[in-house]
């Protein structure tokens, strides 16, 4: 098994020149997202593609259609749906329910006046 090939930032070849000071932050902050396994946001660069389907952003892309031609179904089974219910599990009546009071008052309070 060969090992991993090293990938280098552009600016952070070996022997390169040092470059702005805002290149080297950001340099920096990649380094140790890599070493710390920390997510980082990137944009996409000017030269990249526009994407072919606009997102709605108040609806989450998981939860669009995948097949157009089920809509008609989709449309049908929302309207059967009472709001404020979960979609996709019904919770049971014992999640539902008044929880049991298993807390009592000590012996000694309980027969106290108020």
């Amino acid at each position: 098994r060969s090992p991993a090939p090293t990938l280098f930032c552009q600016g952070s070849l070996p022997g390169a020149s040092p470059g702005s000071p805002k290149r080297q932050a950001r340099e920096a902050m990649l380094v140790q997202a890599r070493t710390t396994s920390v997510p980082v946001k990137v944009r996409a660069p000017a030269y990249a593609t526009v994407p072919a389907a606009r997102l709605d952003p108040a609806l989450p892309a998981k939860q669009r259609l995948v097949f157009g031609e089920l809509s008609h179904i989709t449309a049908v089974v929302m309207q059967k749906l009472e709001p404020g219910e979960p979609v996709k599990k019904r919770p049971t009546d014992f999640l539902l329910a008044e929880p049991p009071r298993v807390l009592q008052l000590p012996p000694s309070l309980a027969a106290q006046p108020r």
